[in-house]
Parts: structure tokens; sequence; C-alpha cells
């Protein structure tokens, strides 16, 4: 089992290097992300990629921007892949393997893992670009989750670094969703959760590029 971690971990550390290199020839990724208000400094610090169509690894992720994921100690754990057209499905995941399951990661941990536990709680929104765009703008305590799920091993994540989390989700019907999980879930190992709703228009993402990081904090007092 050692040998296949180990393995995995070497082949997605390969994988991640061509994403990257990807992104940069790319006029089309590039441009989205420029369409998205997402600048080089935090595509690097998260290292964004690119899948080119027929991509040498992780084919079904095809043409799509890459989100890679970290274990804790920054090694590359898997992968998720955003369509830069209206496409469904929107985002497609690596395989599940011995050291990637969706339901027990948590987007951007390995990079904010140090000020969430500065701040001492933390912001835990639904999507990826959510987390890039707080990160982006000063809100550095935030992680994510990928997709509309939150699970028990998620919430033991956290526990290792906070007791206290607010949740901002979409204020869609599966945001609200995954707010009632997470509310019941964090309840339960005596992590303090509160919920911050935004209007039915909004996201996290849009909310902090619309109007300001002053703003989005001062939800907390609301």
């Amino acid at each position: 089992m050692i040998k296949e971690i180990e393995h995995l971990i070497e082949t997605n550390k390969i994988a991640l290097g061509y994403f990257q290199q990807q992104l940069s020839e790319s006029k089309q990724a590039l441009e989205y992300l420029k369409h998205r208000v997402i600048t080089k400094e935090t595509a690097d610090l998260f290292k964004l990629g690119y899948a080119p169509e027929d991509s040498r690894y992780e084919w079904h992720l095809s043409d799509r921007l890459i989100f890679p994921f970290f274990d804790i100690y920054g090694n590359p754990i898997g992968f998720v892949g955003r369509t830069l057209v209206d496409e469904t499905p929107k985002y497609w995941n690596s395989k599940e393997s011995p050291i990637f399951q969706k339901s027990r990661v948590l987007y951007g941990l390995s990079q904010t893992y140090k000020e969430i536990e500065k701040a001492g709680y933390a912001f835990l929104v639904e999507g990826q670009f959510d987390v890039l765009r707080l990160y982006q703008e000063g809100i550095t305590n935030v992680i994510g989750l990928s997709g509309s799920t939150f699970t028990s091993d998620q919430a033991r994540l956290l526990c290792r670094y906070i007791n206290k989390v607010f949740t901002v989700f979409d204020p869609d019907k599966a945001g609200k969703k995954v707010a009632t999980e997470a509310f019941k879930i964090l309840q339960e190992m005596n992590i303090e959760i509160k919920n911050i709703e935004l209007s039915e228009d909004e996201d996290p993402d849009s909310f902090v590029l619309k109007k300001s990081k002053k703003e989005f904090l001062s939800l907390i007092k609301s």
C-alpha cells in the first residue's frame, strides 16, 4: 500500500507539472482566468493548470481548467476539472483512489490551514472559485468543498485546526441542503457554526468581487 501511495503521488506530481505548463501555453484558459479576475499570483499559489484536448494525464478532464487538491504536506493527491464553456457536467473529478476521496478532502486547506489556525475560525464555501476569490482579496482563512455535500470526515479535518466555522454557501437549493448538513455534523462535534446567507443572485465569489472584503467581513456581525 505504501508503494502504491508513493507511486500515485509521484504520478500526480508529473501530471501537475504538465497541467501547469499547458495553462501557461493556453490562450483560451488564460483568457478565462482573466475573465474571472483571477491573478497570476493566485493561480500560481494554488497551482492551477489546464488539461488540453487529448490530455496526456487524466484524459477525462481534457479541455478543462484544473484545480489540484493537496494533502497537508503539499503533495498533489487529485484533480478537479472545470469546463471553460457551458457544458454539463460543469465539474469533473479525478477517479477515487487510496489518496483521493472527494468526501474526505477540503479544497485549499494545504494553502490556508496556518491562516485558519491564526484567525481561530474558517469560512467554509462551496466552490474552488469562492476560495480563490476570498483568498485573493485578503480573506485567507477559507476552505472549500468540492460539490454540495459535507461529511463527517471533512468535519474531522476542520477539528484539527479550529472550533468555529462560518458557512457561506450559494443561496440555492443545493446550498441550503449542504448548510443544513454542515450545521448538524459540526454541532455534533462541538464546533461552533454560524451560517451567512447571501441574496439570491450572489455567491461568495461574486459578492466580494462586486463589493469588498470589508462588506463581506461585516456579514459576520449581522
